[in-house]
């Protein structure tokens, strides 16, 4: 099973490679770095390359104080990208499992 995590370097995502790296799933660790998921296009792309299994979603706007002021770029990154995932993976026939720690 192909498994893509987005958001790697995060605390979540840091806790899924050491869970995931004790099973024999092919999986496909990325961070902002890699695929920035407020570039709809490009996120598009990349996870359509990937063609995985399930995509975890690891990613969030995680500064809550800060959202007020910035909601739109938590917006963005917490509802619209979240939704255009989804979309990607229901092209691709995958499970999206999106987890928000807050």
């Amino acid at each position: 099973m192909k498994i893509l995590v987005l958001g790697s370097k995060g605390q979540l995502g840091q806790c899924l490679n050491d869970q995931f790296s004790i099973t024999d799933h092919d999986v496909v660790y990325t961070s902002r770095r890699e695929i920035d998921i407020t570039d709809f296009e490009v996120t598009k792309s990349q996870i359509l390359e990937v063609s995985p299994d399930i995509v975890i979603n690891a990613t969030a706007y995680t500064a809550v104080d800060k959202a007020e002021e910035e909601h739109q770029a938590a917006d963005r990154i917490n509802h619209l990208a979240v939704a255009y995932i989804a979309s990607i993976c229901k092209q691709l026939d995958c499970w999206l499992i999106h987890v928000s720690t807050d």
